[in-house]
């Protein structure tokens, strides 16, 4: 059963005080410790987004095509969890409201206007076919998915990321229900193992990102296993395509290859594949410049690609690695945008990207900036990671 929700009936059920720790994608803290704003670097204008000043933190986006409008996941000062819509006058709301307990908040989308809000703590997805006035609780304590992809407007794909299940689910109905299609540790019994006899985590234990290209479907997992897994033939067989369970990943102008974002330090880097040769080359190593390898966020605008690479505060202590934007015309060549860091804290940064109307959104640590799409002429004047070292 469905229940419909309006924006003045979507609380928070259980209050709690404001302070608060993220698990993951989106930080939930009001005191999550903010870099300082001007990056060590940087080869873009940056413009801060006026008059949301008042909305909060502001994490992953979504920019929703039929209405021009950006949904922006948020942090409020009190600590409460929310969704809020900035229209393409400026105008911004709140259209959903979760709670304040520690926790994730995502917003994802479908090319026909569909909107997805996932949150933990509690677990629950919601969908909404109005662009964003009301919402359907679809989903409700079985995780959150890392990402949805859609071979039509009505089948539909979610990975769950979850503790130690990891899933892909399937929906028939454009997201308004559902079910368990394919459970990874029974197709992987060999990673359906612990870490150690005291640690009750799989080494194959939660799915990445999911995408769909030329009626193949591949899947990244996580956590101790990652690998990125294809298959052809409706899920029937799987084969590994790459040695990392991809986290991010968009496929190039003429569809004849993926590039995929790593989620790993020092090791793993950006990868770019060949549908047709079934190939895969790393193009960009972080652990070559001293950067994080950490990458939720990747878009393609034209025939540009850009890649958001952030640190994750758990291993500041042994690595203190830089983290920015990068761009790449081709998806071979890489050149650095804007570069923070090297961290000296114990810091969690974020960063994401969205394609807006003549503009790219980026948050960076809260805080919401847009900058023009390069072309491509700007490459011809800078210098590549690759002929620095």
């Amino acid at each position: 059963m469905m229940l419909t929700l309006s924006i003045l009936n979507v609380h928070a059920e259980t209050p709690v005080s404001s302070s608060s720790t993220s698990t993951g994608l989106v930080a939930a803290s009001s005191s999550t410790p903010i870099p300082p704003p001007e990056p060590s670097r940087s080869e873009i204008t940056l413009q801060r987004v006026e008059g949301i000043a008042n909305v909060g933190k502001i994490f992953r986006l979504f920019y929703h095509k039929p209405t021009k409008a950006l949904f922006m996941a948020v942090l409020e000062d009190d600590g409460l969890r929310s969704i809020w819509k900035r229209s393409e006058d400026g105008g911004t709301k709140r259209v959903f409201l979760a709670n304040r307990l520690p926790g994730d908040m995502f917003i994802l989308g479908m090319h026909n206007g569909d909107l997805f809000i996932e949150q933990t703590n509690p677990t629950r997805i919601y969908r909404s076919t109005d662009h964003g006035e009301t919402w359907n609780l679809v989903l409700r304590d079985e995780g959150v998915f890392w990402q949805i992809v859609g071979k039509d407007d009505k089948n539909l794909y979610g990975t769950l990321w979850e503790y130690n299940t990891a899933n892909l689910y399937q929906s028939k109905d454009g997201g308004a229900s559902w079910d368990v299609w394919k459970d990874f540790q029974k197709l992987f019994p060999e990673y359906a193992a612990r870490y150690a006899s005291t640690d009750d985590r799989f080494k194959l234990r939660h799915l990445h990102a999911v995408l769909i290209q030329d009626k193949t479907i591949y899947v990244g997992t996580g956590d101790n296993a990652r690998f990125t897994f294809a298959s052809s033939d409706q899920g029937e067989h799987w084969n590994k395509v790459w040695d990392e369970g991809f986290t991010s990943a968009v496929v190039s102008a003429d569809g004849k290859k993926i590039l995929f974002g790593p989620d790993k330090l020092k090791t793993h880097g950006i990868a770019l594949y060949d549908i047709k040769n079934k190939t895969v080359k790393e193009t960009w190593r972080p652990s070559s410049f001293d950067y994080a390898g950490y990458t939720y966020s990747m878009i393609r605008v034209g025939d540009v690609y850009y890649v958001a690479i952030h640190t994750e505060a758990n291993e500041v202590t042994t690595y203190q690695p830089k983290y920015g934007l990068l761009a790449s015309p081709d998806g071979k060549e890489w050149y650095a945008l804007m570069e923070y860091g090297p961290v000296s804290n114990t810091l969690g940064s974020t960063m994401y990207l969205a394609e807006g109307k003549g503009m790219i959104f980026v948050s960076i640590d809260g805080k919401l900036f847009t900058f023009d799409p390069l072309k491509k002429d700007w490459f011809a004047s800078h210098t590549p990671f690759s002929e620095k070292n």
